[in-house]
């Protein structure tokens, strides 16, 4: 396959405002607290414009620049001690998220535990 037809994986864990990113594809690593506030004290994402934006920052570190744009896509784990569940409006605003931030096909990962990067790229092939 042509390398630039290749998806790039993604792992994103998200805490009160602070994401940690992954590209599981090459092991670059990243991580931003937000210079403007997404999270409040009942929802990781309050304010979908900021954490829109701090994820398009992060992609911007942990994916090489190219002339096509590159095809994302995002296993998104939320990591707070207070959320035992994901609600269906928390799903479905953790994938909007993730596609205005430039991904093609999010996975929404349930538990907290930490996924290596093997157990990431499962969770996207299936």
């Amino acid at each position: 396959m042509l390398n630039f037809l290749k998806p790039i994986s993604i792992y994103v864990r998200m805490s009160r405002d602070k994401i940690k990113m992954r590209n599981l594809n090459h092991g670059i690593s990243a991580e931003r607290v937000a210079i403007n506030k997404f999270s409040n004290e009942r929802l990781i994402i309050a304010d979908y414009e900021n954490a829109e934006y701090e994820m398009r920052e992060l992609i911007k570190q942990v994916v090489k620049p190219s002339l096509i744009a590159p095809m994302i896509e995002i296993v998104f784990q939320i990591n707070d001690d207070s959320i035992r569940e994901i609600a269906p409006v928390e799903r479905r605003c953790y994938l909007d998220s993730c596609a205005h931030a430039g991904a093609r096909f999010v996975v929404v990962c349930e538990h907290q535990n930490m996924l290596s990067d093997r157990d990431a790229l499962a969770l996207l092939k299936r």
